[in-house]
């Protein structure tokens, strides 16, 4: 199974990877545009979402129970041109998302199905993929059940952003009434 795992905090995010990872991104928030807490983040691609966390809590001296480490399997492959070296930089967008109580299969149909095409859709949106965030025993459970990470053209990132929110509820990108209010989070790459 493969998956993600998800670090943000509120300094320079640099764990040890432990074997089967991968740094995918290494990101600073774009100021106004994730919480406080969340000025930093880290996401490493894993082959085993659900391993030994140990390597990564002791390397960055967190808690146990620190509510800013996501674990998350992927529930389909990327969509879009996925990065290869070279490639210009990206912005990532991690929103985090729930059904309402009772509507999981027209939540995951409508997120699925329609909206990450219709995100992508937007020009400057390059990628999207979607997580199920998993309860691990050395963490806090998670008040989200769903992850997304899109990215973004870095050139584009404003512009892409503005037109997604002028989409969001028109013909151009529908929200299901089975979704509840998102929450995201925008980085940049930290150099």
């Amino acid at each position: 199974m493969a998956g993600v795992l998800v670090i943000l905090g509120a300094q320079q995010v640099l764990p040890i990877q432990p074997p089967g990872t991968v740094a995918a991104f290494f990101g600073m928030a774009v100021p106004g545009r994730a919480p406080g807490e969340w000025s930093h983040a880290c996401v490493l691609s894993t082959t085993d979402p659900t391993g030994d966390l140990e390597p990564i809590l002791a390397s960055e001296r967190r808690e146990p129970q620190h509510p800013s480490f996501f674990v998350a399997e992927a529930l389909a492959p990327a969509l879009g041109a996925v990065a290869r070296p070279g490639s210009p930089p990206r912005a990532r967008s991690l929103v985090f998302s729930n059904a309402v109580a009772g509507r999981e299969e027209e939540f995951n149909s409508w997120y699925s199905d329609r909206h990450v095409h219709d995100v992508l859709k937007t020009p400057g949106y390059l990628t999207a993929q979607r997580f199920r965030l998993l309860d691990h025993p050395r963490l806090r459970p998670s008040p989200w059940r769903y992850l997304a990470i899109y990215e973004i053209a870095l050139g584009w990132y404003e512009a892409a952003v503005a037109e997604t929110a002028g989409r969001s509820g028109t013909p151009l990108m529908p929200i299901s009434e089975a979704a509840q209010r998102p929450m995201s989070a925008h980085y940049t790459p930290q150099v």
